[in-house]
């Protein structure tokens, strides 16, 4: 009962005064106009971490293969090249745990980005990182490292087009939504300006057309 009340004083509310129905159509295109600036800001913050993701991920690929070029190269003492391989290891190692990077990878495990992402992972620790040290003193090691590290940076390209992908669906979500939004805000500025030319500037021009003719 007392919300069929609620809503009777609504209605009276909104039938009997022009200003109010005027000022409700504004306030929503207002709220509208602030939710579509809120989503907008949000998508900036996120797309400029998605970028910053796709940066790391993609010199994932260029450090794989200057981790193999290290691995490769027999040159110099067992030493030096130890010690090259293992500045190159650390360094993959880092961009792979990068903050940069995490802040692009969803934190759903049933999401693609996040399942390529942990599968990098684990083939890096459980047998790249492993192999890269064993070549360096073994050919055979050598052989192998150099091998496996082809499907490993084709699983790092994936990586790359997965964040591409969901950065572009982000986007197109996000044109949607701006669409939408302008689409109903003009709707309700048309809707709130037919109202004052239909209650107020008509009974206006009326009411002065009626005074003109009584004065004359």
């Amino acid at each position: 009962m007392t919300q069929m009340n609620g809503f009777s004083w609504l209605r009276r509310l909104w039938s009997g005064s022009t200003l109010v129905r005027v000022g409700v159509v504004l306030s929503v295109v207002a709220l509208l106009a602030l939710s579509v600036i809120v989503a907008a800001t949000i998508f900036a913050e996120q797309s400029t971490g998605k970028a910053s993701a796709i940066n790391i991920a993609g010199s994932l690929r260029m450090q794989s293969y200057a981790l193999s070029t290290r691995v490769a190269d027999t040159r110099g003492t067992a030493a030096d090249r130890q010690e090259t391989a293992e500045a190159a290891i650390v360094e993959f190692e880092r961009r792979l745990k990068s903050p940069s990077l995490m802040t692009g990878i969803p934190q759903d495990g049933s999401n693609p980005v996040h399942r390529i992402y942990s599968s990098i992972v684990h083939d890096w620790e459980a047998r790249i990182k492993p192999l890269a040290r064993m070549a360096i003193e073994n050919e055979a090691d050598r052989a192998d490292f150099l091998v496996e590290v082809h499907p490993f940076v084709a699983k790092v390209d994936i990586l790359v087009r997965q964040i591409e992908t969901d950065l572009e669906s982000r986007i197109q979500l996000l044109r949607l939504v701006l669409g939408v939004g302008f689409f109903v805000m003009m709707m309700l500025v048309v809707s709130a300006l037919f109202l004052l030319h239909v209650e107020v500037f008509q009974p206006i021009a009326r009411l002065a057309e009626v005074a003109k003719q009584v004065h004359t």
